[in-house]
């Protein structure tokens, strides 16, 4: 049974008013917890990539000091690593201290690192592995 006013209107319409109106403030919350939780996904995805990043450049470091420790005029590779990328540069700066540049690729984004390195040029038997004299993070490129 529909009530009527003093003026002879229904509450229907006040009714399907309230219900729209409810509607609204519901979806708008529901919308606004999506975009929150999405904000927050591509906030862990880019953290992932990060961290990923930074061990893929460590681990492409320490191949290259474990390269240079068996062969000191080692220069360095390319190579696919993972789901990305690593490369290798070294170039000398004197007899004994090179600077070996390394770079990581991964997921469209990438990291760098440059260290500058004293090795030992004496036979394998009784070399001692290289030593990181400097490790800077530079631009990647």
């Amino acid at each position: 049974m529909v009530k009527r006013t003093a003026g002879g209107r229904t509450q229907a319409g006040y009714v399907m008013i309230v219900a729209l109106f409810v509607i609204l403030v519901v979806m708008t919350a529901g919308l606004l917890v999506a975009a929150s939780l999405n904000h927050q996904m591509w906030l862990y995805r880019q953290e992932r990539q990060d961290v990923e990043l930074v061990a893929m450049v460590d681990g492409a470091l320490a191949k290259a000091l474990a390269s240079l420790w068996g062969n000191p005029d080692y220069e360095g590779t390319s190579e696919p690593f993972g789901d990305g990328t690593i490369e290798i540069a070294t170039r000398k700066i004197d007899g004994l201290t090179l600077e070996v540049t390394v770079r990581a690729a991964f997921w469209g984004g990438g990291r760098a690192a440059r260290a500058r390195v004293r090795i030992d040029r004496r036979p394998p038997d009784v070399r001692e592995p290289p030593r990181v004299l400097v490790w800077e993070p530079v631009r990647f490129r």
